[in-house]
């Protein structure tokens, strides 16, 4: 059995954190103006999730197509069975939550899987060439940059082609990220001395430096005007924001003793239960709180509020995933439980 590291439990835990607070604001509040949502939410929630992925992934070095069933069984037929109800119980259309590049809030899993599909089939082919390991790190850095752009190039035309957001084409903007957790997992489990980023404090402090110079420079002229990262520029910026969280998080050695750490590792492990479950608690009707924040802005206690009500949405959920777990069969093709799940 794989032992569990604490701190990319806690890293995730965050990033769900994140993301349910960022749905309070984006749809109950209605609300994406706030300085806070646009820097911790629009750039580093979602780069997190797929850097920590991309860190944890294992390339079979054969038996592809069961990889790739266990993986599309995971990540895919939980997220359609959850996007099928969500859409029933809403009054919405089936086939226009498929042609839609969020698949209306549930995008996230079915993207990873491609992205998880795209990097192994990438790695495959650096193997058949027999590339270096310096070589073969830098071609899939260049070509999740290519993809970058290409993705970019997507979302100007997104609404004129419906293969691009059934595809989920726009969210490739994020394959990046993916390939550089890989990239630091590779260089760490080789102890390459060359091009390994040490992740200590101090490294993680000139991350972080970096990360908050760089969107003075951006948005010195306009203020947070967020134009999203689509250019390699937005990129760097996000990982070096993502290089400090790294740094910070596994330079910290409390996580099993302080009551914020074990929270938020539990968070970490119950992650799909919680993407899953929430939006089928989320409060659609709370956008007067969004209109007077607007009209007297403080985006701290605003912040605050969505994550107060964040918390209470991550509780439910948590509830919800137990109780559908008391259940071998639902927790099985609900949660992608192995079906002799055992409470």
């Amino acid at each position: 059995m794989i032992k569990r590291l604490e701190y990319i439990d806690a890293m995730r835990g965050l990033s769900m954190v994140l993301v349910v607070v960022g749905h309070v604001l984006f749809f109950a509040f209605e609300d994406a103006g706030n300085v806070l949502f646009r820097v911790l939410n629009a750039e580093i929630e979602v780069p997190l999730f797929f850097m920590i992925s991309g860190y944890l992934m294992k390339v079979p070095e054969h038996r592809y197509v069961s990889f790739f069933q266990k993986k599309a069984f995971l990540l895919c037929v939980p997220a359609a069975i959850f996007m099928a109800v969500y859409v029933w119980i809403s009054g919405y259309d089936y086939l226009s939550a498929w042609i839609d590049s969020f698949k209306y809030g549930y995008w996230f899993t079915f993207s990873l899987f491609e992205f998880i599909v795209f990097y192994v089939v990438l790695k495959y082919a650096a193997r058949k060439i027999k590339l270096g390991f310096y070589a073969e790190q830098l071609l899939l850095f260049v070509i999740s940059v290519v993809v970058l752009f290409a993705s970019a190039r997507c979302k100007r035309h997104e609404y004129n082609y419906a293969i691009i957001p059934l595809l989920g084409l726009t969210q490739f903007k994020s394959f990046i990220y993916f390939v550089f957790g890989a990239i630091l997992a590779e260089c760490k489990s080789l102890g390459n001395k060359l091009i390994h980023i040490k992740l200590n404090s101090y490294s993680g402090g000139w991350f972080f430096i970096f990360f908050i110079v760089s969107h003075i420079y951006t948005y010195k002229d306009g203020g947070i005007n967020y134009i999203g990262s689509f250019t390699l520029w937005f990129a760097l910026i996000t990982i070096s924001g993502l290089l400090a969280l790294l740094c910070g998080f596994k330079q910290y050695v409390s996580w099993s003793t302080s009551w914020v750490g074990k929270r938020l590792q539990m968070v970490g492990r119950y992650t799909l239960d919680i993407y899953f479950i929430h939006y089928f608690f989320l409060p659609r009707n709370l956008n007067m709180v969004g209109e007077w924040f607007k009209a007297n802005p403080n985006p701290l206690i605003e912040y605050v509020f969505a994550l107060l009500i964040a918390v209470v949405l991550i509780a439910v959920s948590l509830f919800v995933g137990r109780i559908i777990r008391l259940s071998p069969i639902l927790a099985h093709w609900l949660l992608a439980e192995n079906k002799n799940y055992k409470k």
